[in-house]
């Protein structure tokens, strides 16, 4: 009998296992210039299989994987628990970073704007009107 985490449990897991990898560094010589470039490892699906030990076709790491992955589900999972002040500040906060992205013209501006619509949305739902997304 295979004993495994919660699912909680595997995508914490998960997490601190990218962490992890991307806290490693990889040093490259540029053959040409003799420049030293040092950069952060990315966490790939193959990786945190090695970090943590488990098979990568096991059915239990690919179900933790997508959960890990989703991280829109993730946010939005946090939203819905939130109390309605909490979730005013929430909207009032990423307002905030919308329109220091839009300043600075970002490339996140998008994103911004998507997380603004999600909180939105879900204040509606739970009857907090709040409209302040453009």
């Amino acid at each position: 009998m295979v004993l495994h985490p919660t699912l909680a449990e595997l995508v914490v897991q998960i997490d601190a296992a990218r962490d992890t990898i991307r806290l490693m560094l990889v040093q490259t010589i540029n053959a040409e210039t003799g420049r030293v470039t040092v950069k952060r490892t990315r966490a790939t699906r193959q990786r945190v299989v090695l970090v943590l030990g488990v098979a990568t076709d096991d059915p239990w790491f690919v179900v933790g994987w997508k959960k890990a992955m989703d991280t829109w589900g993730r946010y939005r999972d946090r939203l819905t628990g939130l109390a309605p002040a909490a979730l005013r500040w929430e909207l009032l906060f990423t307002t905030r970073q919308y329109f220091a992205a839009r300043g600075r013209n970002a490339r996140q501006l998008g994103w911004f704007r998507a997380r603004m619509r999600m909180v939105e949305r879900i204040a509606q739902q739970r009857g907090i009107f709040i409209g302040i997304v453009p």
